[in-house]
């Protein structure tokens, strides 16, 4: 049985952090930086909503990073309007948060 599916656009967004960099999601795909690009969905548990990306998506040194492991749920905080998308640290285990930018 798969999870509910959430509208893809509701993680629409450009996420921030001073020392990690920026996520930009749009309308199912990631990109990390200019140069790559990651199929996700939007879904939901009993915790709450979650993006949940193709591939392994982390951080490890301040680099965020795509890995080969198992995809893992990155939490989003609120919704509709999420502000805050959340990305493991696979070095220290500690959850990073990356901050929806404000627009003008």
């Amino acid at each position: 049985m798969f999870p509910p599916r959430e509208p893809i656009g509701l993680a629409n967004g450009i996420y921030s952090n001073a020392c990690c960099g920026v996520l930009e999601l749009h309308d199912g795909q990631m990109s990390l930086g200019n140069t790559r690009h990651i199929t996700y969905v939007v879904e939901y548990d009993k915790v709450g909503r979650y993006v949940l990306p193709e591939s392994y998506v982390g951080v490890s040194g301040h680099v965020v990073f795509v890995g080969s492991g198992y995809p893992m749920k990155l939490r989003l905080d609120k919704v509709p309007h999420p502000q805050r998308l959340d990305l493991i640290d696979s070095t220290s285990g500690d959850m990073i948060s990356f901050n929806r930018a404000t627009s003008g």
